[in-house]
């Protein structure tokens, strides 16, 4: 009852809204799509600004977080979730949560982390001047894109990240896209080593620094199609903020980050190798967001990558 809905409204699907080009990609006539995967993922913020005619720039890196899941296709509808392995067995309080879903035409993802590992680093003059583990800080972030794909009838977005679809012949699209980010950092002065507190004014680092953005973009992605059932794809998303709030703190005061027009950008690389039932590859995301408030400026990236093999039935 639930397949035959569904295939009618995939029927309807590509008979209305738009009718695929089966010489560029075709549908997969397996119903399930299995698709087991691992990877990682980390981020850096990095922070540059200037007191009292003096520069100065940090950088934190959290931990890798590594990480299994599982995506599970049903006809056109795609799905997934992943956890970090440590985490699992009680190991780490490093966390991350991640959902996907894509159709021909519209796809999203969501993800949220957590670290309370990191690494701090103070740079100047094009050096690092010191840098050191950080145990006190935890940050979070919180990333939610959604896609539009303009020419639906020869590239196919699922091809590349759900492998629902194969692509026969390359192709690509012009892609529209919203995105959402939230980041947020609080540092506990007590857990601070003594070279950070002792050694250095409080302008050398933040104890509290938040940001949210809701930005819209436009980009393009390909799918490159090679002998022997491997296909490369390649896209990139520049957005631009509509709305955007945030603020940082020192030890001796809290700064609100001024509005101006900040910007962003979603890279994805992977390929794909795909025959019949069975399917491997791996796929490769960076997320990035450059700031420019006054008189902070800022850049902070978070980069996830996938090795996955799966079958369908």
């Amino acid at each position: 009852m639930l397949s035959t809905a569904v295939m009618a409204q995939e029927d309807f699907f590509n008979r209305f809204v738009f009718r695929p080009d089966s010489t560029y990609a075709v549908r997969h006539p397996f119903r399930f799509t299995v698709r087991p995967n691992v990877g990682t993922s980390f981020g850096q913020f990095t922070s540059q600004w200037t007191a009292e005619d003096t520069p100065h720039s940090y950088s934190l890196m959290s931990s890798p977080i590594f990480k299994a899941g599982c995506s599970v296709s049903y006809l056109g509808v795609t799905a997934g979730i992943h956890r970090d392995v440590k985490r699992l067995f009680g190991e780490t309080e490093e966390t991350e949560y991640s959902f996907s879903g894509y159709t021909p035409i519209v796809g999203g993802e969501f993800s949220y982390s957590s670290s309370h590992t990191h690494t701090m680093s103070s740079n100047g003059e094009g050096e690092t001047l010191w840098q050191i583990p950080l145990s006190g800080c935890h940050t979070r972030r919180l990333l939610a894109n959604g896609y539009v794909v303009l020419n639906p009838r020869r590239f196919s977005l699922p091809a590349a990240l759900t492998q629902r679809y194969k692509q026969i012949r390359s192709a690509g699209s012009a892609v529209l896209g919203a995105s959402l980010t939230g980041f947020r950092m609080d540092v506990d002065v007590s857990q601070l080593p003594p070279q950070l507190t002792d050694e250095n004014t409080p302008y050398d680092y933040a104890r509290h620094i938040i940001y949210t953005a809701a930005s819209l973009g436009a980009g393009y992605a390909y799918n490159w199609v090679l002998p022997d059932n491997w296909m490369l794809h390649a896209s990139y998303l520049h957005t631009l903020s509509l709305y955007h709030y945030g603020e940082i703190a020192f030890t001796d005061g809290t700064m609100p980050l001024g509005h101006k027009l900040n910007h962003g950008g979603i890279v994805r690389i992977g390929s794909v190798w795909d025959v019949e039932r069975y399917f491997g590859g791996f796929v490769g995301t960076m997320q990035m967001q450059w700031m420019s408030y006054t008189p902070i400026h800022t850049f902070d990236f978070y980069v996830t990558t996938r090795l996955f093999f799966g079958f369908r039935f």
